[in-house]
Parts: C-alpha cells; structure tokens; sequence
C-alpha cells in the first residue's frame, strides 16, 4: 500500500521545493501492515544532513531517496540516525512508488545505482522480483597463528560477509568459534557500553543453546545431567570475539526512545551457529540437523562414527 504527500523546504536554505514523499507498507496488499518504509523523489542530489533530518522526522526504519541518474536512479537509505549501505524492503517500497506515480511503464526494469553497486527490480505479475549482490565467500590466506589455535591444519580458509567464520575438526567433531557479529536495534541507545555486554550475554546463552546445553534422560526418566558438573554450559575461554553494532530507531511507546536488548543476541546466534557448522561440513557432504551440535553428531554426520 502507498500514500503519499508534497513538501517543500525554503529555497534560501538550498532546499528542494516541490518533492514528493511516500509512506509505502512493503510485504502487504492493505494499510497499516506489512513492514513501512518512506520514499522521497528529488530532482536533484540534495545534502547529507538534509535528508538525514527528513529521515528523522519520518521515524521509520528506513527512508529512501531517489534522484534520476543515467539510465536509472541514484538511491540511497536513511534510518533516523545514520546512512546504511543496504536495505531491501526501501528498495522494493522505491521499485513501487516509480511504476505507481508513472515515473517508470510497467514493462521498465527499475535500475538503481548505491553503495552496493547496481540493483534492480523488476515486475513479475503481481510481484516485484530485486536482484542484490551475492556475497560470496573467497578464498584467502590464513591469518597467521589460526593453525596453531585451532590444532588443526586448515581445510580452507575464506573470507565473506557471513556472520560466522567455523573450522571444524573432522577427527574429533569439535567446533572452535572464530568471530561473531552481532546488530541490535535497542531504540535509543543510553549506556553503549552496558548495552554491548547485555548483547554479549544474550550471544553467549544462544551459544551454549547451540553447541552445548542438553537435558538427557534414561528410559525410566531418570535426568542423566542434573548438576554442573554434567551440563555443559559456556565458558568464557571458549567464546569467540564478540562484535556489536547498533541500529538505533527511537520508539514511540517511550519517552526515552529506548526498547527492550540481550533478547535479540538469544534468539539469533543459534541459527547463525548452526548455519555456519553445516555450511563448514557442506563440502563434506554432511548436515547435523539437531541442537545442541555436539562432536558425537557432527562424526556421526561425518560417518565418523
């Protein structure tokens, strides 16, 4: 769904009169659903600061701007804070207002020109398909001393924009953690430092959920594990280097602007764990398939075992 509104700014101010802006509720064939982006259509390339301010004023999650550029359109994305390289539902809620306002026929493939080089959108029916850039993993040197701490000899080593990068022990089924990113949108972000060590608690609990932490039972029902000393659980010495950045989208539902942090480190880092372990054992032909991924079901799925 779009709606849409003119605005203009004083001209004194080398501000662009007459532009029109869109609010466009991507993924939803009715309003108030469906994830909200803004559009503005220029004429012309306007200052940084000016389009993070409308950005700002919007308050969505990303506010997009488009100029005629070439053969196409020059797009880039604001959140209410910062500029951001990438963001697919602004790119498709853009791809939209163009067809919608006459700015392009139905028939004519979006082209637009960002940070992430060229993307485009085309219609197929009532879809819109986007082509983005594929980030593939390349090999690369190992950085000096990954052999040593790992105990193994590298089977390869690569370097991509995946949030994890795993070696995996094929003789024993041990998995070491080399690196994990983590982004949160906290809203507004009061203490950064205690924010970062919540993220970085709420990663370590996604970890022990997925490499270490299982309750087992004998056929009687009999708990096998009940004491620390037979649960596993995550120890500082085997986490890997924790990075945290923010995305900071100011809620309305306080006058703060702050939301709720730690949860999102929980939830994400399991999957992005055990997405990394099968990616590492995919040139093996080989797929553990149930948490917590111990060595015993990474050689069982090795047929090590």
């Amino acid at each position: 769904m779009i709606g849409g509104a003119a605005g203009a700014q004083n001209e004194s101010a080398n501000q662009p009169m007459g532009f029109a802006l869109y609010q466009v509720d991507a993924f939803s064939d009715h309003p108030f659903a469906g994830n909200p982006a803004a559009v503005c259509l220029l004429r012309a390339p306007q200052e940084k600061h000016w389009m993070q301010l409308v950005a700002r004023e919007m308050n969505l999650s990303e506010t997009a701007f488009l100029h005629p550029e070439n053969d196409g359109w020059r797009l880039r994305w604001f959140t209410p804070t910062v500029e951001v390289s990438l963001c697919g539902h602004a790119t498709l809620a853009s791809a939209h207002v163009l067809w919608e306002t006459g700015q392009l026929t139905p028939a004519a493939t979006a082209r637009f020109y960002t940070e992430s080089g060229l993307l485009t959108a085309e219609r197929i029916g009532s879809r819109i398909e986007l082509n983005f850039p594929a980030k593939i993993a390349v090999p690369t040197e190992p950085p000096k001393g990954l052999a040593e701490a790992l105990g193994v000899k590298p089977l390869a080593v690569c370097r991509s924009a995946f949030d994890y990068l795993v070696e995996v022990d094929t003789e024993t089924g041990f998995v070491k953690l080399l690196k994990h990113w983590c982004v949160e949108d906290s809203g507004t972000v009061i203490n950064p430092m205690l924010v970062d060590e919540q993220l970085r608690g709420g990663v370590v609990q996604g970890i022990g959920a997925a490499l270490y932490e299982e309750c087992l039972y004998d056929a009687q029902g009999q708990m096998l594990n009940a004491n620390m000393a037979d649960y596993l659980v995550p120890m500082s010495g085997e986490m890997p280097d924790i990075v945290c950045a923010h995305i900071e989208t100011p809620t309305k539902q306080s006058q703060l602007g702050a939301k709720g942090v730690g949860e999102a480190g929980t939830a994400g880092a399991p999957g992005a764990v055990m997405n990394a372990i099968n990616d590492a054992l995919s040139p093996l032909g080989a797929r553990v398939n149930s948490m917590p991924f111990t060595p015993e079901k990474i050689l069982k799925a090795l047929s090590k075992v």
